[in-house]
């Protein structure tokens, strides 16, 4: 069966800033009562989360009863340098922004997302198809990638509402991207 997991990732923050913006999205949640304010063991990869809370259906837009049965069933909030990826539903293909061919992942892609990820630099990958160079960040990947210094899992919640995204992007201050994928 397995676990599912969503990332409303920010793709604009910077370091200095991503645990100001982790806790003004934390406290927002709670005041929603989207996610309860104690941590507990309800979220995989990381120590511990939040767990719904009585207004979960904000986020997802309709009553999901066995979320309060499964586990994990968290949310954490990762603010640090990350690869958010799309673990366990196939391998990403990239699109060029210029000449919009698509290519899959490579020798050239591992290497720029290690430089991004490492801050040697911006991840610069050239496309195979007409050369033209952009940094990892920019590129489009399917299923969806992001590179940045914030991003909020969901455990096993049902797919987030557009409006939720928005209100988050709207708290933010800042555009986001989600990504998912199974474990």
């Amino acid at each position: 069966m397995g676990d599912y997991y969503q990332t409303i990732v920010d793709l604009e923050a910077d370091i200095q800033s991503a645990g100001t913006l982790a806790a003004r999205v934390r406290d927002w949640m709670i005041w929603q009562q989207v996610i309860v304010a104690q941590k507990t063991d309800c979220v995989m990869l990381r120590d511990l989360g939040h767990a719904p809370g009585a207004n979960y259906i904000m986020a997802v837009g309709k009553s999901y009863p066995m979320l309060f049965e499964v586990s994990p069933n968290g949310v954490s909030f990762v603010a640090e340098r990350s690869v958010f990826y799309s673990m366990g539903i196939g391998d990403p293909t990239l699109m060029c922004s210029v000449c919009k061919r698509r290519f899959r992942d490579n020798d050239a892609w591992s290497a720029a997302i290690g430089d991004w990820y490492k801050a040697h630099g911006p991840g610069m990958l050239a496309c195979e198809h007409c050369g033209a160079e952009a940094p990892i960040t920019e590129w489009q990947h399917e299923p969806p990638w992001a590179f940045a210094n914030f991003g909020i899992e969901f455990w096993n919640w049902p797919q987030l509402r557009e409006q939720f995204l928005n209100k988050i992007s709207e708290v933010l201050e800042h555009r986001v991207r989600v990504v998912y994928g199974k474990v």
